[in-house]
C-alpha cells in the first residue's frame, strides 16, 4: 500500500467501488465498438497487425492487450470489460495522488481525499469501466503524466539536477519523470487523438517550466522525458501513417461541429461527456466549482510557484484538447468526438477538488475538518475506516498554529503529551 493510500485509506473506498463496477458489468450487451474489440481480439497475431492497419483508425495497443487478456481469462462479456474495470480501478489512487502533490500542507488531504471519491464515482468513468474500449488507458495516461508533472512542477530544483545525481541520490524524482514519460506516451498509443494530447502536455509543461523560473537542468531532464515519451511511441508512427493515409482517402463519418457544439463540449467536461437537457444546469454549476477549484489552488501556491504552474497546466489539459479538435476538425479532417475528451475529466476532478479552499473561511473550515477527521458515520458510508483520520477520543485539540516548521496547524494535549496533527491528518 503506498503512502497516499496509508494516510486517506482509500483502499477500502477503492474495493467498494471496484465493486460498484464489476456487480453490473454485465447489465448490456456488446454495442457495436465493443464488438469490433471483440473480433480484433479474435484474430490471429498475423492478420492483426499486417491486415487490421489497412482499415482501422485506432492504435493497435488496446486490442494487443485485450488479445492476451481474452487468451488468459475467456472471452465472455465480463471478461472483455474487466480489462477496463481494472485499469479504471488503479486510476483512482493515481488522481488522488496528483491532487495530494498538487497541494500544500493543509490542502492535501482534503483534495486527494475528494479527487479519489470524484472519480470513483464519476458516472462518466463507471460507464468507460464497463466498456471494452481504450479509453480508460488514455484516461490512465493522463493520471500518470499528471502526477509525474506535478511531483516535478512543485520540486523543481530536485528536478532540475542532473540525470546521474538523481539517478545515484534521487531515485524518486527520476521515477517521476519516467512516469511523466509514461503517461504521455500511453496517452497516444491509446488513441490516435492521444498525440494531439501529448503535443498539448508539452506545451503546458514548457509554460509551466517558464513559471517556476526557466531553471535550464528542468529543461533539459524534461527534454529527456520528451525524448522517452517519443522513443517509447516509435513503434506505432509507421502504423499511423498508413491509417492517416487511409482516413486521408476515404474520409471519416464524422462532421465538423459548430461553435455551440464546442461550448456545450467545454461545460461538459467536469461531467466527462456533453450534456444534454435537463443537464445543462448542472453542467454550469460543475463549471464554476472548477473555477473555484482553480482559484483555490492558485490561492494555495501563493508562495510556491510550481504549484500554480500546476494550475495552468490542469486548466490547459483540461480546455486545451478539446478546442486543438475543434479546430483540426475544421481545417482539416473531422475528428471532434466528445467520448474521446473523457481524458479531459482527469484535470476537472483535480481542479474540483481544491474549490473548498477557493475562499477563505471555507479553507479553514476545511482544514479544522482535516484535522478532527470525518465522523464513524460517515467513514463507514464512504467505505473509509482509519485512525489515520481521527485524533482518538481522550484528545483535546485547540487550533493553535504549531510552531513545529511546515508540519502542523492543530495541537492536542492527549494525557499529558504533546501531538501534532498534521494537515494530511495522521498523527506524529
Amino acid at each position: 500500500m503506498c503512502a497516499i493510500e496509508r494516510r486517506l485509506s482509500i483502499g477500502p473506498a477503492w474495493r467498494n467501488e471496484f465493486l460498484l463496477r464489476f456487480l453490473t458489468i454485465d447489465v448490456r450487451s456488446l454495442w457495436l465498438d465493443e464488438a469490433w474489440s471483440a473480433w480484433f481480439a479474435a484474430r490471429d497475431w498475423t492478420y492483426l497487425l499486417n491486415e487490421v492497419p489497412q482499415f482501422e483508425v485506432h492504435p493497435l495497443f488496446y486490442y494487443t492487450v485485450l488479445k492476451l487478456w481474452t487468451g488468459a481469462f475467456g472471452e465472455t462479456e465480463r471478461a472483455l470489460r474487466m480489462l477496463s474495470t481494472l485499469v479504471n480501478c488503479a486510476t483512482i489512487p493515481l488522481v488522488a495522488a496528483a491532487a495530494w502533490h498538487a497541494g500544500s500542507l493543509r490542502s492535501r488531504g482534503i483534495a486527494a481525499l475528494l479527487a479519489a471519491i470524484l472519480f470513483a464515482c464519476s458516472p462518466t468513468q463507471i460507464g468507460a469501466s464497463q466498456d471494452a474500449r481504450a479509453y480508460v488507458f488514455m484516461t490512465a495516461g493522463m493520471a500518470l503524466a499528471l502526477l509525474g508533472a506535478t511531483l516535478v512542477l512543485t520540486n523543481s530544483d530536485r528536478a532540475a539536477r542532473p540525470v546521474g545525481q538523481l539517478l545515484r541520490n534521487d531515485r524518486a524524482m527520476l521515477g517521476a519523470l519516467a512516469a511523466l514519460a509514461a503517461g504521455v506516451a500511453l496517452m497516444a498509443w491509446s488513441h490516435n487523438l492521444g498525440i494531439v494530447f501529448a503535443a498539448l502536455f508539452g506545451l503546458g509543461l514548457l509554460t509551466a517550466w517558464a513559471m517556476v523560473g526557466r531553471p535550464r537542468g528542468l529543461l533539459v531532464n524534461l527534454t529527456l522525458a520528451a525524448v522517452l515519451a517519443l522513443l517509447l511511441y516509435l513503434p506505432n508512427i509507421p502504423i499511423l501513417l498508413k491509417q492517416l493515409g487511409t482516413v486521408g482517402s476515404t474520409g471519416f463519418w464524422l462532421s465538423r461541429p459548430g461553435l455551440r457544439g464546442l461550448v456545450d463540449t467545454l461545460a461538459g467536461l467536469p461531467m466527462g461527456y456533453r450534456p444534454v437537457g435537463n443537464l445543462k444546469p448542472v453542467a454550469v454549476l460543475l463549471a464554476l466549482v472548477v473555477v473555484a477549484g482553480a482559484w483555490g489552488l492558485w490561492r494555495d501556491g501563493r508562495d510556491a510557484p510550481g504549484r500554480r504552474a500546476t494550475v495552468l497546466l490542469l486548466v490547459c489539459m483540461l480546455f486545451g484538447p478539446a478546442m486543438a479538435l475543434w479546430v483540426v476538425s475544421h481545417v482539416a479532417q473531422p475528428v471532434f468526438l466528445a467520448r474521446t475528451l473523457q481524458a479531459s475529466q482527469v484535470p476537472a476532478i483535480i481542479l474540483m477538488a481544491f474549490a473548498p479552499f477557493a475562499w477563505p473561511l471555507a479553507s479553514r473550515f476545511a482544514a479544522a475538518a482535516m484535522a478532527r477527521g470525518p465522523s464513524p458515520r460517515f467513514r463507514s458510508r464512504i467505505g473509509i475506516s482509519s485512525p489515520h483520520l481521527s485524533p482518538g477520543a481522550n484528545s483535546r485539540c485547540r487550533s493553535r498554529p504549531s510552531r513545529r516548521a511546515g508540519c502542523s496547524w492543530w495541537w492536542c494535549s492527549r494525557k499529558g503529551s504533546f501531538r501534532f496533527a498534521t494537515i494530511s491528518g495522521g498523527w506524529a
